[in-house]
């Protein structure tokens, strides 16, 4: 990470003192720390990807039809395909057929109610009886942790437990991003305490953008490593994460 910071300075300078020699910042990385690498995937939005994504996140709401899920599987990447519905008994059987057909390309399946607030016990019941067998099928919420800790209802059914995060939520500004960090490890601890140990697979993280966009994903990849997170699915593709695709780092310090 590189920084560059510049004063300007107004008035008579003249008599200030001459600027101490500072030593150069040495980072020291404690390599006897290191977590597992999480599976790294991206919402797919159309056209070409980057092919060393683990896995392409696809949704579909009540009443699509599922053309963008042919798209996507015809990239070759695993599919964690977002299902969003207020009547599961009618809506996943109307997919059942097609999802049928894809079901070697689909990795995962996530299901909410329509808002995506919440996975709710009915939704994650009809989802064991009508979806396709063979891709676990997880939830929680497509919104905010709080959402998912305080509705747990649906936990015990699922695979695995998943929560969206977006650094813009209560501010703009970088210094409040950038604290928002401490926040993504405690989420991890409490879900594995109310998960029982079930998978937790982020989906999807939003992005600040330049110039804090490369720094607050290292240090938020990081966080989430370290809090046990098995998957982390992000909102767009950048330059940043890219570069670490390929080829993908075996662990995070």
């Amino acid at each position: 990470i590189v920084q560059k910071v510049v004063l300007s300075l107004q008035g008579d300078v003249s008599a200030l003192p001459p600027a101490e020699r500072e030593e150069p910042v040495v980072l020291h990385v404690d390599r006897s720390q290191r977590y597992a690498m999480p599976s790294l995937g991206v919402c797919y939005a159309g056209g070409p990807v980057n092919p060393h994504w683990d896995y392409l996140r696809v949704n579909l709401c009540s009443g699509e039809r599922v053309q963008p899920l042919r798209e996507a599987a015809a990239l070759g990447i695993p599919l964690e395909v977002a299902l969003f519905t207020d009547n599961p008994e009618t809506d996943f059987p109307a997919w059942n057929g097609e999802l049928q057909a894809l079901q070697g390309a689909i990795g995962r399946y996530l299901v909410f109610a329509a808002d995506g607030k919440i996975t709710t016990p009915a939704i994650a019941a009809a989802a064991r009886r009508l979806l396709p067998a063979g891709a676990p099928i997880g939830g929680g919420t497509n919104s905010h942790f709080v959402e998912v800790n305080c509705k747990r209802e649906a936990v015990p059914v699922l695979d695995f437990v998943s929560w969206a995060i977006d650094p813009h939520v209560h501010a703009r500004d970088g210094r409040t991003v950038f604290e928002n960090l401490q926040g993504q490890g405690a989420m991890g601890v409490s879900a594995k305490v109310f998960a029982a140990d079930k998978p937790l697979h982020l989906s999807t993280i939003e992005l600040p953008l330049d110039p804090y966009e490369a720094a607050w994903a290292t240090a938020s990849l990081s966080t989430l490593a370290q809090a046990g997170a098995a998957s982390i699915v992000y909102s767009r593709e950048t330059p940043f994460l890219a570069a670490i695709l390929a080829p993908k780092p075996l662990g995070v310090y």
